[in-house]
């Protein structure tokens, strides 16, 4: 037996082994009372596991450069731990091995040494949207598994300037105006690297260009240059009421997933104004009635119709003729179509019509021929 007993009133309980002859005489007891319990008679002592504690760092830096995922992995008496690995946790998410937290690719582990994990990687822009980071430790053979705090941590998305240039300042109508919006790194200095997702809105007076569907025009950026042509409408005024010049403001915003919106550049331009024509398509005159009727259209250099709202004036042998008792009616879009009393005249030697300047047009004076009905 483990336990040889030569005195008195010795009790024991409760120990393994004690039967086995292979330990035998390991315990003398000479003497009395004494109380033997809860021994285990072995070859080596159980193995015992230590448990940990898991610590991991802030996560910090810049879109597209490197950053660290670093966690720390001690025992509760601050051992340092080697072996097993660590798991990381983005916002709640599983730090892959394609450097992300999103997707379904397996879980990056990183091993323990000296106690610590750590990991260095170039940050993608999803870590833009980084909020807070976690680790686990798997645990190995020596040591019990454990999980950190949650802590906050943030990646800065990236700076860009930019510059912005136009063709000309003074334009005239259905002119081509080419904007271009050249958009540089802050930090490199450079142009930003190419990205599909990378592209600018032109506005013009704050309000976004858009194409023949109502849409907003993006202009992808290309080497870091976005470049859109603009065609200054027909009809686009170049000039206040009071005279004075007006300036068009063109701005351009940058959108690109890995930066943060830079300050909107801009520049002004105007627009010269346009000469115009009359077009008659009917001045005949009612000898009935004596009565003129007028129909023609105002069209600009490029032959269109013109828009918005015109002045004119009709003579008759250089008298001016009203027009439902206005000396200057107005007329609605470039077209004309008004029939006039012509009262005590009925010798007629000239017609004519004058359109006063507007905002986009210079004025005009011209003959119309007339026909007798």
């Amino acid at each position: 037996k483990a336990i040889i007993d030569y005195g008195s009133g010795n009790t024991y309980e409760n120990n393994v082994n004690v039967s086995s002859t292979k330990y035998y005489g390991t315990v003398y007891l000479s003497g009395k009372s004494a109380k033997v319990k809860n021994n285990a008679f072995r070859d080596t002592l159980p193995k015992v596991i230590k448990a940990t504690v898991t610590t991991v760092y802030k996560v910090s830096g810049t879109v597209g450069e490197t950053v660290k995922l670093a966690a720390s992995v001690k025992t509760v008496d601050g051992q340092k731990v080697t072996g097993g690995t660590v798991i990381f946790k983005i916002n709640g998410k599983t730090f892959k091995t394609t450097d992300t937290f999103s997707g379904s690719a397996s879980s990056k582990k990183i091993s323990v040494k000296k106690g610590v994990a750590s990991y260095s990687f170039i940050a993608p822009i999803e870590f833009g949207k980084i909020k807070n980071v976690s680790a686990t430790y798997s645990g190995s053979a020596d040591y019990l598994a454990s999980s950190s705090k949650v802590i906050k941590s943030s990646v800065s998305y990236r700076s860009a300037s930019m510059i912005l240039r136009l063709s000309t300042t003074n334009a005239k109508q259905y002119q081509t105006i080419k904007l271009t919006a050249k958009i540089n790194d802050t930090k490199t200095g450079k142009a930003i690297a190419n990205n599909d997702n990378n592209y600018v809105i032109f506005k013009i007076d704050g309000v976004a260009i858009k194409n023949s569907k109502n849409k907003v025009i993006k202009t992808k950026v290309v080497d870091g240059v976005a470049t859109y042509n603009y065609v200054v409408p027909g009809g686009m005024a170049g000039f206040y009421d009071n005279g004075s010049a007006r300036y068009y403001k063109v701005s351009a915003e940058f959108i690109g997933p890995a930066y943060k919106t830079p300050k909107e550049p801009t520049k002004q331009f105007t627009v010269k104004k346009s000469s115009i024509t009359v077009q008659t398509t009917k001045a005949a005159i009612d000898t009935a009635t004596n009565k003129l009727r007028l129909e023609a259209k105002i069209k600009d250099t490029k032959g269109k119709v013109i828009s918005g709202e015109s002045s004119i004036i009709i003579k008759v042998n250089g008298k001016t003729i009203k027009y439902k008792g206005k000396a200057t009616p107005t007329v609605k879009n470039g077209k004309i179509a008004m029939t006039l009393n012509l009262g005590t005249i009925t010798d007629i030697d000239s017609v004519s019509i004058y359109i006063s300047p507007s905002n986009a047009y210079f004025s005009y004076k011209g003959d119309i021929k007339t026909t007798r009905v």
